[in-house]
């Protein structure tokens, strides 16, 4: 195995494993979403409103880097062949 195909390896499972998180995250603050909100709120010591917004921002960014980080090097050397 080159070090192309090794590359490849570890950016289409680090891809693949950067989707199950995303997805196992959005499921639970989808589905316990005021329970999160709560412990979180009384864990920093912010307002539920706050938690939420933090919440929207976490997701995008874990995507955003998610994207960067495996997605988009996978694609390349997959275009190099």
């Amino acid at each position: 195995m080159t070090s192309i195909d090794t590359l490849r390896a570890f950016f289409g499972w680090g891809t693949i494993v950067s989707v199950g998180v995303y997805l196992v995250t959005v499921l639970i603050l989808l589905l316990f979403r005021s329970t999160a909100w709560r412990i979180n709120a009384r864990l920093f010591g912010i307002r539920e409103e706050d938690v939420a917004l933090a919440s929207f921002q976490y997701v995008g960014n874990f995507k955003l880097a998610s994207t960067m980080l495996f997605f988009v090097p996978y694609v390349a050397l997959r275009i190099m062949g």
